[in-house]
């Protein structure tokens, strides 16, 4: 994985006081605002919901194929007419085309799903926690 970075402007006093907090938690500044960022983001979108088209170069060859089938039961065999119970034995599936943090209910866990900020939390933090 390619890696970027970004920058914050802090007075010098504050940058300080945080080298001196991440030296007090044993931990490098990197390592220390790479964690602070990453707890950012899961408290910041805690309640706060985020959804935005995926681009199409993120959708799967398998997501590809089946948006191709769905459509197809659309538009050709009156899908959305269709009882409930003929619905479940069609070949329909729902694709995921939205990048969110408030998804669709897990069936095991009954938890929203997050394929966005979760993710991007785990990331962020592995670059400073050992696993």
């Amino acid at each position: 994985m390619s890696t970027s970075e970004i920058t914050i402007k802090l007075s010098a006093t504050d940058l300080d006081m945080l080298r001196r907090i991440a030296k007090s938690e044993d931990r490098r500044l990197q390592d220390l605002s790479q964690i602070m960022f990453g707890i950012g983001l899961e408290i910041f979108f805690c309640e706060t919901v985020v959804c935005f088209e995926k681009e199409e170069n993120e959708l799967t060859a398998e997501e590809i194929a089946q948006k191709k089938i769905n459509l197809d039961l659309v538009q050709n065999h009156n899908y959305y007419s269709l009882s409930e119970d003929d619905r479940k034995k069609t070949a329909y599936n729902r694709v995921e085309t939205c990048w969110t943090n408030y998804g669709e209910r897990d069936e095991k866990t009954s938890r929203r799903v997050d394929n966005l900020v979760e993710p991007i939390v785990q990331r962020i933090k592995s670059f400073a926690v050992d696993s």
